[in-house]
């Protein structure tokens, strides 16, 4: 029942994916791209915290949302610390309240996606930099090279004129 009310409340809003278990929600999690899973804390073969947790481990980039009837402190802390869920929200819910997270959960991945995307956009220009750095400087190199070696030319050369000038004035 409570799958029904939720779905109804957000498949106008949201594409919903259904689970009746966290086995089954972690095979559609392995198919379906996601952004956040709403889990309810008390489900068939694991808790919704047991659930985002491993979740967690295969997805780290989607946010979990745990809905429970039952304000236990320990429930809690592992949904925080443990599942790193996004938000813990207590039955009864009221469609506006969990919209609302919805929302802010996608925003948080939308961000969390992005900020990892420019990261390693980043990382691949600062890399390409490198590079294009470690190029320059060896052409500076071979620069610097020719540039002797024309020094060494020019001086060879005036060594040279200056000698076949003294031979001709001991011809002389």
């Amino acid at each position: 029942l409570n799958l029904k009310v939720l779905r109804s409340h957000l498949e106008d809003r949201f594409r919903v994916h259904e689970a009746t278990s966290g086995p089954e929600a972690l095979e559609i999690a392995a198919k379906v791209p996601l952004d956040v899973v709403v889990a309810d804390q008390r489900m068939p073969d694991m808790t919704g915290v047991e659930l985002l947790a491993e979740l967690r481990t295969r997805r780290p980039d989607v946010a979990g949302i745990v809905l429970t009837g039952f304000a236990d402190m320990p429930a809690l802390e592992s949904a925080i610390n443990r599942a790193g869920a996004f938000r813990f929200l207590r039955k009864p819910w009221e469609p506006p309240q969990i919209i609302e997270a919805l929302e802010q959960a996608i925003d948080h991945v939308v961000q969390r996606r992005t900020i990892e995307r420019l990261v390693t956009l980043l990382a691949q220009r600062s890399d390409e930099l490198r590079a294009s750095l470690d190029q320059l400087e060896a052409q500076q190199q071979m620069l610097l090279h020719l540039e002797r070696l024309g020094t060494i030319g020019k001086l060879t050369s005036g060594v040279t004129h200056d000698l076949r000038n003294l031979m001709v004035a001991f011809r002389a």
